[in-house]
């Protein structure tokens, strides 16, 4: 993948089952990935769908991922790579 990118710090939130079902568990190591490799500025944050935080993003499907609170998959595990590039856009942002 890439090298972290300078930036403003980035959210990827995973609203999951609890206990997580195979979508959430591969989710999450995706993220995970995604994490190691970012380094600092980006923060994971886990919610199951029983969390009051997460009641506010409307979730029909899981797991959903959201970057910066903008729904990025729902239903689906997303690749770490396209996550990946999401993140490093989001950091280039102003």
């Amino acid at each position: 993948m890439t090298s972290p990118t300078p930036g403003r710090s980035v959210q990827v939130t995973l609203i999951r089952n609890d206990p997580p079902c195979r979508k959430c568990r591969e989710t999450e190591a995706a993220l995970a990935v995604v994490a190691s490799e970012a380094g600092a500025g980006v923060e994971i944050v886990m919610l199951t769908v029983a969390e009051a935080q997460a009641a506010g993003y409307g979730v029909v499907l899981t797991p959903t991922v959201l970057v910066n609170g903008k729904v990025l998959c729902a239903g689906i595990v997303p690749r770490a790579a396209g996550v990946a590039r999401i993140v490093a856009t989001e950091r280039q942002a102003t």
